[in-house]
Formats: structure tokens, sequence, C-alpha cells
């Protein structure tokens, strides 16, 4: 089942199949600008989101903290607001002192 996602460049209309990338992004290159965008497929509900990625076309990726639980996991976590890069900075990463105090912690309050 083939669908067509606008563009976010250039606003022509590009066919993608959201049955080849269910539930995962995947960038697309449109024919028209040539530029990369990334698109989010969910084929069960026949919906699939688009965006500008202007790291995928040489641009800068726009960087923001992972925040989710635990906390500790995620320290120094960080995803491109655009795309769907990761990326880790490791003098922010949970030091072994922390992830002791941080399994203590639990046992002593189970």
């Amino acid at each position: 089942m083939y669908e067509e996602v606008e563009c976010p460049y250039c606003k022509v209309y590009v066919e993608i199949n959201p049955d080849e990338h269910y539930k995962k992004i995947q960038a697309y290159e449109c024919p028209e600008c040539e530029k990369n965008f990334e698109v989010l497929a969910e084929t069960h509900i026949s919906y699939s989101s688009c965006g500008m990625a202007d790291c995928l076309n040489g641009g800068e990726h726009k960087w923001e903290r992972i925040i989710r639980s635990p906390f500790i996991r995620f320290k120094g976590k960080y995803r491109c607001k655009d795309c769907s890069a990761e990326h880790t900075v490791k003098d922010e990463k949970a030091t072994q002192a922390e992830w002791d105090l941080y399994y203590n912690r639990d046992i002593e309050g189970a």
C-alpha cells in the first residue's frame, strides 16, 4: 500500500511505502528538491508524519537531552530534535558512584 506525503521543504508529494518501515523512522529524498526528510509510518492507522531534517542535508544536529525514567540511565544522552540520531556525551554519563547510590537506594526502599 503506497501513500503520498508532502515534502516539508518544497511541498511536492512524494510516494512512500509505509509497509517497508512500519513503526520505524526512515529517511526519504525528495525527487523534486533533492532534500532528505524523515517519515514515521503507522500502517495500521494509515497515517504518516514527516518533517524537515536539515541535519540530513548537511546542516547541524539540534541536540536535546533525553529525559526518561530512570533518569540515571539517560544521563548524558541526547537525541536530535529533527532526526532520529542519538549522541552520548561521555563526560556527562553517570559515574559508578552514582549507579551504586541509585541501586542502594532501590534496595533500601524495597
